[in-house]
């Protein structure tokens, strides 16, 4: 009766840890779909921002926008999610998402420019950053007969 009580036990405490891990995963996977909405937006506004800054008559304007942009931020960062920077990081498909290749003086596989930032919840990449990636730089001309542009 003892060894019965005790595997119930621990199949019930499986079963508590199992259902634990799917609901936070659940609760990942809805916050990621709404994020993939609203994210969007906020580059949006990043770009109303960059574009009004100057403009004097949309000074209020530009205020009005930021203060959106804002708020939507504080309503990321309360939801844990974090946007990150890779311009002069290591390519690396699993966050980033290469648009174009550029020949630069820098190692190949460097990005050299970021288009979009990339947004992680935890430390799940929601939304890769789009990038643009160094190559090597090709030596003009032809040696040996061959043509060495890529």
């Amino acid at each position: 009766l003892k060894d019965d009580y005790l595997r119930a036990l621990a199949s019930y405490d499986n079963l508590r840890k199992r259902t634990d891990k799917e609901m936070e995963r659940f609760r990942y996977e809805t916050i990621e779909k709404v994020l993939k909405l609203f994210i969007p937006i906020i580059e949006n506004l990043e770009r109303a921002l960059e574009a009004g800054k100057d403009i004097e008559e949309a000074k209020q304007f530009h205020k009005g926008v930021e203060m959106i942009y804002n708020q939507m931020k504080g309503i990321l960062a309360e939801l844990g999610v974090e946007q990150f920077e890779s311009i002069g990081t290591e390519f690396d498909p699993a966050k980033h998402e290469a648009i174009a290749y550029e020949e630069s003086e820098d190692k190949p596989g460097i990005i050299i420019n970021e288009l979009n930032k990339g947004y992680r919840l935890g430390d799940r990449i929601i939304i890769p950053s789009k990038v643009i990636v160094s190559k090597e730089k090709v030596k003009g001309g032809k040696e040996n007969g061959k043509d060495n542009r890529h």
